[in-house]
Parts: C-alpha cells; sequence; structure tokens
C-alpha cells in the first residue's frame, strides 16, 4: 500500500516538474543569461558601515575600547580616537624637522641708538606629534649703524654720525599649533614664545670736530624675551611660505646712561657694559628695557 503512495506521488511530482522546467527554460531572464550571470558573478561589497567603507574605519581595538565604555558608537567619537585632522595633516604623526630661510625688517627702540635696519637669518624647527614645537632661530643685520656723539662737540651742540657694525639674535623658542585658525586648507598658525640673546659688534674709526679721527667701539650683550605669531601656508607637503611677527623686549642696563660706546678704547665706567660721558638721551630710565619689532617673510623645506 506504501509503495503504491510513493509510485503514485513520483508521478505526480514527475507531472509538475516537466511542464514547470519548460515554462523556465523559456522565461526571458534565463534567455538572456541573467540567471546564470548573477550565480556566476562575485559577491557584492559589504555595506558601509557608518557610511564609511570598512577599509576605512580604524583598528577593531579601538572601536571596542570605545563600545566598552557603554556609549553608542558613532563617526565623531572613532574620529576623535584616532585622528586630528586639523594638526594631523601637517605633523602626520611624525616629529618633522623644519628649515626656515627669512628676511626681516627689524625696528629698534630708540635707547638702543641702533638704526632700523634689515636682516636675514635660518631657523631650524622640531615639531612634534600634535601642538608643539621647538625652534632655534639667529638673525644678523650684516651692515647695521649705531648712533654717536662727536667727541668734540657739547650737550647742547650735538653733532650725531654713526658707526658701522652688526647686531645679531639668536632665540630659543616654543611654538604652539593653533587648530581653531589652521581650519582653511594648506594654511597653518603657530604662536609661541622664547628668550633671545643679542650681541652687538660695532668698531670704527671716525673723524672728530679737530680734524683727527677717533676709534668708537660698541662690542657688547643683551637677554631678552619675545612674542611672536607665524602664519604658513604649505606650496607641497615638504614646501611652505609664510609670514612671521616677532616683539622682542631687550634687558638693555646700558641704556640707563648717555654714551655707554668707548671712544680710543677708553671705559668710562666698570664692568661689562661700558659708559661714557653724560648725556641727557637715555638717562634716569625707570627700568632698562628696550623694544625691537621683527616682521619676516621666510620660506621653509620640511623633513
Amino acid at each position: 500500500m506504501f509503495g503504491f503512495l510513493r509510485r503514485s506521488h513520483a508521478a505526480a511530482v514527475s507531472s509538475l516538474s516537466v511542464p514547470a522546467l519548460l515554462l523556465l527554460l523559456a522565461s526571458p531572464a534565463y534567455a538572456g543569461g541573467e540567471i546564470e550571470q548573477q550565480v556566476r558573478q562575485p559577491a557584492q561589497e559589504a555595506v558601509p558601515i557608518l557610511g564609511m567603507p570598512s577599509a576605512d574605519l580604524p583598528p577593531v581595538g579601538e572601536v571596542d575600547e570605545i563600545a566598552a565604555l557603554g556609549e553608542p558608537i558613532s563617526l565623531e567619537k572613532i574620529w576623535a580616537a584616532d585622528f586630528h585632522p586639523e594638526t594631523d595633516r601637517w605633523t602626520e604623526r611624525n616629529n618633522r624637522v623644519k628649515i626656515t630661510l627669512f628676511g626681516s625688517a627689524l625696528f629698534f627702540g630708540q635707547n638702543l641708538r641702533i638704526y632700523h635696519d634689515a636682516g636675514v637669518g635660518l631657523r631650524v624647527s622640531w615639531e612634534v606629534p600634535g601642538f608643539i614645537g621647538i625652534r632655534l632661530d639667529s638673525v644678523i643685520v650684516p651692515f647695521s649703524h649705531m648712533v654717536v656723539r662727536n667727541i668734540g662737540k657739547t650737550s647742547t651742540n650735538d653733532s650725531n654720525r654713526s658707526m658701522r657694525g652688526f647686531v645679531d639674535c639668536t632665540s630659543l623658542s616654543i611654538a604652539i599649533f593653533n587648530p581653531e585658525l589652521s581650519a582653511a586648507p594648506n594654511l597653518v598658525m603657530w604662536a609661541g614664545f622664547g628668550v633671545d640673546l643679542w650681541e652687538y659688534h660695532y668698531d670704527q674709526f671716525l673723524p672728530n670736530a679737530g680734524g683727527t679721527s677717533r676709534r668708537y667701539q660698541y662690542v657688547d650683550w643683551n637677554l631678552g624675551g619675545n612674542l611672536f605669531f607665524n602664519m604658513e601656508y604649505k606650496i607641497v607637503d615638504t614646501f611652505h611660505i609664510g609670514f612671521e611677527l616677532r616683539e622682542h623686549v631687550v634687558y638693555a642696563p646700558q641704556t640707563e646712561r648717555g654714551r655707554f660706546y668707548k671712544i680710543d678704547n677708553v671705559v668710562g665706567g666698570v664692568g661689562l657694559h661700558t659708559s661714557g660721558a653724560a648725556h641727557s638721551r637715555n638717562q634716569n630710565i625707570p627700568i632698562p628695557l628696550s623694544a625691537v619689532e621683527e616682521f619676516q617673510l621666510h620660506v621653509a623645506v620640511v623633513f
């Protein structure tokens, strides 16, 4: 009896399968090969997660750390855990060395008695990943002039002239990256502060009122500090251009005296800072400070 049922079911299935197979073969999808193409087509790529391909997601371990906090995983949290676009596009998570060549215009405080002039300089910066840079730079004014008085004139009948020499400033400073002001593409801004060492070397024979030449000389140094603001534009990753503003404050106790240079190698005072005859200019300054403003245009190569 059960054999009869099996044979009858098999006959019924076969009678239904033949017409179904004929209909399938005759269908347009099969005739065009679409079914075969779909079978042979490779599996589609995984659906992007959080709107980005899976290959661009941070490592699984970092996502797990965020999930372990019990907070919903969002794209902002993933980026925050692994990437800071405003800083990483400059530091690239590596220590980088930047060599900068610059030209400067320097404006000296009047009590230093140095004429405003132009200088050239070189800066070496070490930029660590994140927000900090360490800078060592030096600027020199190679053809500087200092105001001196004709020795044959009195304080009521001045006859000023200038002696040639040079002045340079070496600075060690800390730069802090400013991400808010660097949001524009290829733009970067730094600001910071540092300490200065100013060195003066002036020496020249000048004729005096009597017609004979006298030797005027000033060789000295001062300490000071500076504040700066630096902006750069990235032409390519390794080549930047920009400008910088620096405000120097110089501790210059020699300016409390009228003439702080030597004449004929004669020192009127005692100690490192030389002095001459008293003069109404630059005397009785409450705090012996002087300001120097500096404006730079620079080009930089980043390694």
